[in-house]
């Protein structure tokens, strides 16, 4: 079980880390790629996916912090000779708290798009209430020879469509799972085998049966099962080809 998005540095976790990570090993093929997206954060994110196995890291600054974004601090991180480095995110445009403004937001992406394409990594693409411009700076920044990820997915079924062309893989996370998620159902439902991926984005999004707690990457399991019964196959299965598609997606043998 590949939990492909989780934010196990998070200052939820301070207190039970080690149990978390535990209980997540306990699980059959476990790994999560953890996600760095505040300048503070990046170091701490490095460390523990360095000194554990399993757990591997992107690094990127998330929308809502595009205006502390500086290239050359950001730089003093990377270690591109890391094989625990997968990917450049969260990045991308979240219109939802209008702040920072649009052309920041929109500046930064672009420019964390070009950093990877020039390190040769996948973007994992942070979208909210910013469709028509995100797509518009994916689209000004095409083709992605190293792919990317859609991070817990919520558009629809043709601006997947659209993601999917450019080479990007969907993710969805326990958002999938809720009782009123049956528009989003219907997207996941379509998405191409070879194109999905699971995800937690723990601590948040919870999936059904586990609202209002933390969540935490074992609880990818309950993404699983809702895509295995969507595309009527079994867990299992679905829990293989979704771990396949990770690892090629972050290129981990």
């Amino acid at each position: 079980m590949f939990d492909t998005h989780s934010h196990l540095t998070d200052p939820q976790y301070n207190e039970d880390r080690e149990k978390v990570y535990e209980t997540l090993m306990s699980n059959p093929h476990p790994n999560t790629v953890i996600i760095g997206c505040e300048m503070e954060e990046i170091a701490d994110t490095i460390q523990f996916a360095r000194t554990h196995d399993c757990i591997y890291y992107a690094i990127g600054i998330h929308p809502s912090c595009a205006d502390s974004y500086d290239e050359d601090e950001f730089l003093s991180f990377m270690d591109r000779n890391d094989e625990k480095l997968v990917a450049i995110g969260e990045i991308g445009l979240d219109y939802h708290e209008e702040t920072p403004d649009r052309v920041t937001q929109i500046k930064v992406f672009d420019r964390q798009i070009k950093l990877a394409k020039r390190l040769h990594l996948p973007i994992c693409v942070h979208c909210r209430d910013a469709y028509g411009d995100c797509m518009d700076v994916l689209r000004a920044n095409a083709p992605y020879e190293y792919s990317g990820i859609m991070h817990c997915y919520s558009g629809s079924l043709e601006w997947a469509a659209e993601a999917m062309k450019m080479g990007f893989y969907i993710s969805f996370s326990g958002n999938v799972t809720f009782k009123n998620a049956e528009r989003l159902r219907e997207v996941a439902k379509s998405i191409p085998l070879d194109k999905l991926l699971v995800e937690t984005d723990s601590p948040y999004l919870s999936p059904e049966g586990k609202r209002g707690q933390r969540n935490e990457p074992a609880n990818v399991a309950y993404v699983i099962d809702m895509l295995a019964k969507l595309h009527n196959i079994s867990y299992d299965e679905m829990m293989r080809i979704t771990d396949d598609n990770a690892r090629r997606v972050y290129r981990i043998q």
